[in-house]
């Protein structure tokens, strides 16, 4: 229920990996939470109408919820994509958080498809001599460490699969609520005067 800047997660996990041992602990925490946890932006895609309806909202509302990190949706060349790009954060020094939040975004879309969906390619920035074998079996695919990217991408035609349990009334109220934040966050930025 603690709200930490970004710079503090990325430090409070890589101190947590290092104390428990564990070189895969983001991806291990994104396994075993509820995705429900993560409020809103879980709702908007919750309520979507279909998977591309879902990523277009949590791209639009995911700076709600996280001031470091900016998800990108396209949906072209064949392949619908996610991409996540750090801001004012220096990307070099994460590892587990970035893997937290891929990890989740394709849980995210598993559970509100209800379907197996596989990532048809995985990018990292950060390296790892090779694909964890947990990886390999949790996404179906082989991860690309060391990318130009941190991004996942599916099928462009996954894009197209209805979002199971879709309610209209809960997407409507829920994005209502999104953009009032949106608004309340653009009215609380310092404003810049020249001298």
């Amino acid at each position: 229920a603690i709200w930490l800047e970004v710079r503090s997660q990325i430090k409070l996990l890589e101190l947590a990996a290092a104390e428990l041992q564990d070189d895969l602990l983001g991806f291990h925490l994104a396994r075993s939470f509820d995705p429900r946890e993560i409020g809103l932006l879980y709702y908007v895609m919750a309520s979507s109408d279909r998977l591309e309806d879902a990523l277009q909202g949590a791209e639009r509302y995911s700076r709600i919820l996280n001031e470091g990190i900016r998800m990108r949706f396209s949906l072209q060349d064949g392949a619908a994509t996610v991409a996540l790009d750090y801001v004012n954060v220096d990307r070099k020094a994460d590892r587990h958080q970035i893997e937290f939040w891929l990890v989740a975004l394709v849980r995210m879309c598993r559970q509100v498809t209800e379907t197996r969906l596989a990532p048809s390619q995985l990018k990292m920035r950060h390296f790892r001599s090779e694909t964890p074998e947990e990886f390999r079996a949790f996404f179906g695919c082989d991860v690309e460490f060391g990318a130009d990217a941190d991004a996942v991408s599916f099928p462009a035609k996954l894009a197209e699969l209805p979002v199971a349990g879709r309610d209209e009334y809960l997407n409507e109220l829920v994005r209502q609520f999104a953009e009032e934040a949106l608004a309340r966050k653009s009215c609380e930025r310092p404003i810049l005067r020249a001298k």
